[in-house]
């Protein structure tokens, strides 16, 4: 889904990330997965800026669903998005 519509890919690791009724190891580890890809962690020149170059509104959207994670019971959660 990276490779094939990145925008998709990071909505849906976002819903994931957000949903309560997930178990905290599996939002963990989307949290791990988007942190990686907005930061390029594989230096992939395809997605060099990727994150930088996407428009305001889809990235606000973004930002506001994980900013609200914060306030979430799991602490493990609220330490992997923070």
């Amino acid at each position: 889904m990276r490779d094939e519509d990145p925008r998709k890919f990071l909505a849906t690791l976002t819903k994931e990330i957000a949903d309560e009724t997930l178990d905290e190891g599996s939002r963990q580890m989307a949290c791990l997965i988007y942190k990686n890809f907005i930061s390029n962690k594989n230096k992939d020149a395809k997605y060099q800026d990727y994150w930088i170059n996407l428009d305001r509104e889809f990235k606000d959207q973004m930002k506001m669903a994980i900013l609200a994670t914060l306030a979430s019971p799991e602490v493990k959660v609220r330490r992997q998005v923070a």
